[in-house]
């Protein structure tokens, strides 16, 4: 241990231009393989015994003590090269040296050099299975990977702004300074000016400070992937939809943006070609002096799938979320209302909608284009107005509707287009209308769902219609 500790301690020093020296000592390291060896001979049939029936006498692969400098072709001393016997054994031999030769490629290409005058690789394997040498340089090359990444994550520094006695009064000045993977912690206060993120860091909001943008372009763009943006106040971006004015724009992936206050902005938080980023508890305040149509979203996400979104609330905005070509992506537990579209649905497959709760907007959800969309236990109340929905269904396939409250809208659901969707388990109650559906909606079934005092039950638009009121002898009451 006192080994490995030094050399965690060397892997601190200049950064990614660390010195690595490994020195194994013969006798602890023959001790251990000769156990594994005597483990495997008490197991199985030996591997002496193995490469001497596929024709290799000698029976042992010859491994050495080898300073690199005598042979950097060859860095971790495997001494012998493969045989001309038997197929089996030149295998053997084969899969050991590039597994070898990956260990040292593993830490090459970490950017770590290798002092290869002090780079020793003392140890004696003989009679011992393939699959123990092999188990014994991966776990070796994973063990280094881990210190590597280790002594990286210590390096880390925590920055500090706003205060007397602070590093930095100014938050841009902090991120110019700071190395990938800091921490820069914002005092309380008020901060002028928008900020660029074009390196992984974490920007940490302590006492709620409050970034003022500029009033032209977005309050904090990140172009940097895996950054944090926690415990702020955003307000005052530009006003610009086209070329999406935010208080938060992400170019970037994996990032967190979290438990955040955004106000005064035109969009809220700007999702470009950006994935697999966790928007968690943040509230969203569009401008409600502009017209609906002025406003930006709430989220707004392009081309940007595989994202968590989870308990924001969203208000006056035009949209709370609006989704466009973006799979994969899972929103839960958010509320919006006082806005046009709750949710915006466009070109988006395989989206998971669970528990949010929509009220007094235009339409509760507008879901277009999109395919196999599962929506589970949300709720859409009071969204009236001229040609208000609960949800609009437009040109729609093979969606799961189950366990939604749909209440005290002007229409509760409207389906155009709509094909092979099965609505289970549904209230659908105090609407004026239940249901408007065009005959162009095909094979969709409803069972089990509860029709409560709804002026109307249905409104169907064309002759005919192919959808089924039960399934497997069950209706709907």
């Amino acid at each position: 241990m006192r080994r490995w500790r030094q050399l965690s301690e060397l892997l601190m020093f200049d950064k990614l231009q660390a010195l690595i020296k490994f020195r194994f000592w013969r006798a602890n390291t023959a001790k251990r393989l000769r156990s594994i060896a005597q483990g495997c001979r008490a197991s199985r049939v030996p591997w002496e015994e193995k490469m001497k029936r596929d024709g290799n006498p000698n029976g042992a692969m010859s491994i050495s003590n080898r300073n690199a400098e005598q042979d950097c072709r060859n860095p971790v001393g495997v001494e012998s090269v493969p045989s001309r016997g038997s197929q089996g054994s030149r295998e053997a031999r084969q899969l050991w040296a590039v597994w070898s030769n990956r260990f040292a490629v593993d830490i090459l290409g970490k950017d770590i050099r290798v002092d290869q005058r002090s780079f020793q690789f003392v140890t004696a394997l003989r009679n011992l299975e393939p699959c123990h040498k092999l188990k014994f340089v991966g776990h070796l090359s994973l063990f280094c990977l881990v210190f590597a990444v280790g002594a990286s994550a210590a390096a880390a520094a925590a920055l500090v702004v706003g205060g007397g006695a602070a590093q930095f009064q100014s938050i841009q000045t902090a991120i110019d300074a700071a190395q990938a993977g800091d921490t820069i912690q914002v005092r309380a206060g008020t901060y002028a000016g928008n900020l660029t993120l074009n390196k992984q860091l974490t920007l940490e909001g302590i006492g709620r400070p409050r970034l003022r943008g500029e009033g032209v372009a977005s309050v904090v763009t990140v172009f940097a992937d895996g950054c944090v943006i926690r415990g702020f106040i955003i307000e005052h971006s530009g006003g610009d939809l086209t070329r999406e004015d935010s208080g938060i724009l992400l170019k970037s992936s994996h990032n967190q943006i979290e438990d955040n206050e955004l106000r005064d902005i035109l969009y809220g938080i700007y999702l470009y070609s950006s994935h697999s980023n966790t928007l968690r508890r943040n509230q969203v305040r569009g401008r409600s002096e502009l017209e609906e149509g002025d406003r930006g979203a709430g989220l707004h996400l392009w081309n940007s799938p595989d994202n968590i979104i989870e308990d924001n609330t969203i208000s006056e905005e035009r949209d709370g979320m609006y989704i466009q070509s973006c799979n994969g992506n899972q929103i839960r537990r958010n509320r919006v209302s006082n806005l046009r579209y709750g949710l915006h649905y466009m070109f988006s497959d395989h989206n998971v909608f669970e528990d949010n709760f929509f009220s007094n907007n235009v339409a509760g959800a507008a879901i277009m284009y999109s395919n196999k969309i599962e929506f589970r236990r949300n709720a859409f109340v009071h969204n009236r107005g001229f040609s208000s929905f609960g949800i609009l269904f437009q040109e729609c396939t093979d969606l799961l509707a189950e366990e939604n409250f749909i209440v005290d809208n002007a229409t509760g659901i409207f389906m155009e287009a709509l094909r092979k969707t099965t609505f289970r388990h549904n209230t659908i109650a105090n609407n004026d209308v239940a249901l408007q559906m065009f005959s162009s909606s095909d094979a969709n079934v409803f069972t089990e769902n509860n029709f409560i005092d709804n002026l109307s039950p249905l409104q169907l638009i064309g002759r005919s219609t192919t959808t089924k009121w039960s399934e497997n002898g069950r209706g709907n009451c």
